[in-house]
């Protein structure tokens, strides 16, 4: 009890220079409080440490003794009553816990660690119902987030929907291949070992003069395996008055925490698709919500070839994502270059999202390029358009794109045409 009472002077110090109008400086800026240089920071801090530690020991009087003397001091310190509300959750006093959790949504509606404790609670007091709607509004705000995302699927696991729980896993496993805790929890639920997804996809380019409509179709079959997800994808088209197709495998093996890459491999006897095409890149959590890739791509058009460096920056924060992903093209003229943005924002989960696409320079796209292709890829490009993904059932998955841009012609440099993309498809889990 000696250290405690310590603590107390320091609380009692800062209530006393409260009183007397002076204020009081925390370390919460992000959750505007206002703050000021003074020495008084480390203590009021500290005495927040002391109260997490005595709760770790099990002595939870006490941490919420003192916990709720500092909140006499500083009453915007959310983290202090979070701490109290895990405190009250521990003995089983929920109804206390939902208390204090209501002040910090109140003042917080989307913190964080507050959706944490509040699920926990309402777990704990075998409230399914209440913990199912939190965990869908937690990560409807934070659909990236790994902590949120193993809560949901406990929930689901808990109230005995494994398919559900599964997908909520495949979702963590993609964000961070090398979470060992999700993928053990997958192995264990009885429908976890159904990973497989079928999907159908079909693209339609129109030109305001010039050329003719393009349509170009997929269909792939999809494993989520323990290595990582791997895919056999056949593709079709028919533009320039032809027919042909191709075949690719692609693959997102995992490398190590916070490691994994993206393979890809394709070929088709065609001439509208490269008869040989690869791609490799790879990628690192970076922390802080950011995720950087590094990467190429290879087209090989007999006799011709191009080969491409890519990478990525991509942000999540929040229900958001950004992620800009340039090409460079190196020849034996100049060098060829184009950047392309895309943003989203996600809803009820990661497989529900509106998103905005953007892109200035020499497209990297091989469906749009006739057989010469050294001249063709180095004119210039421009789109904008909007994208849309939905999720209607557990296994049932509608998305959806348009673009509207312009090219450069092949024949005419410096005139353009006019472009409008479609692209739609679904995705069916089983």
């Amino acid at each position: 009890m000696k250290r405690l009472e310590t603590v107390y002077l320091s609380v009692l110090l800062y209530l006393a220079l409260g009183m007397s109008g002076v204020m009081i400086p925390q370390n919460l800026a992000a959750q505007g409080v206002d703050t000021v240089q003074d020495t008084t920071l480390t203590d009021v801090d500290g005495a927040f440490m002391q109260a997490r530690q005595l709760a770790f020991d099990g002595e939870r009087e006490e941490a919420r003794e003192l916990a709720y003397a500092i909140l006499e001091v500083a009453p915007e310190y959310l983290d202090v009553r979070i701490l109290v509300a895990r405190t009250w959750s521990w003995d089983g006093r929920h109804e206390e816990a939902r208390r204090e959790l209501a002040q910090v949504f109140q003042a917080s509606p989307r913190n964080r660690e507050a959706f944490l404790a509040a699920i926990d609670n309402e777990r704990w007091d075998e409230n399914r119902e209440e913990a199912m709607r939190l965990a869908y509004e937690a990560v409807s705000h934070y659909p990236n987030d790994e902590a949120l995302l193993m809560k949901q699927a406990q929930v689901f696991g808990e109230a005995g929907d494994d398919r559900q729980a599964a997908r909520v896993l495949n979702r963590v496993i993609q964000l961070n291949p090398s979470n060992s805790q999700a993928r053990e929890f997958r192995e264990g639920l009885a429908d976890g070992q159904q990973r497989w997804s079928l999907a159908a996809m079909y693209t339609q380019d129109q030109f305001t003069d010039h050329y003719d409509t393009y349509h170009n179709s997929s269909i792939g079959l999809t494993r989520e395996t323990d290595a990582g997800p791997l895919t056999a994808r056949f593709r079709y088209a028919s533009r320039f008055g032809t027919e042909d197709w191709q075949g690719e495998l692609e693959m997102y093996p995992t490398l190590g925490r916070g490691w994994y890459a993206y393979l890809n491999a394709g070929y088709s006897g065609s001439v509208l698709f490269p008869e040989i095409r690869g791609g490799a890149d790879l990628y690192r959590t970076l922390g802080g919500g950011f995720e950087g890739s590094l990467g190429m791509r290879y087209l090989w058009f007999n006799p011709n070839d191009v080969t491409m460096v890519t990478g990525s920056v991509t942000w999540y924060v929040g229900s958001w994502m950004w992620m800009l992903r340039p090409y460079i093209t190196p020849t034996s003229e100049e060098w060829g270059q184009s950047w392309n943005l895309t943003l989203r924002r996600y809803f009820a989960d990661a497989d529900t999202y509106l998103g905005f696409r953007a892109g200035y320079g020499f497209s990297p796209e091989d469906r749009r390029l006739p057989q010469n292709l050294s001249e063709f890829y180095l004119l210039e490009s421009l789109y904008v358009g909007l994208e849309g993904r939905r999720r209607v059932t557990d296994q049932l998955i509608f998305f959806m794109m348009v673009d509207a841009g312009r090219q450069e012609l092949l024949f005419d440099p410096g005139s353009y045409v006019g472009t409008f993309t479609f692209n739609g498809g679904i995705r069916i889990r089983f």
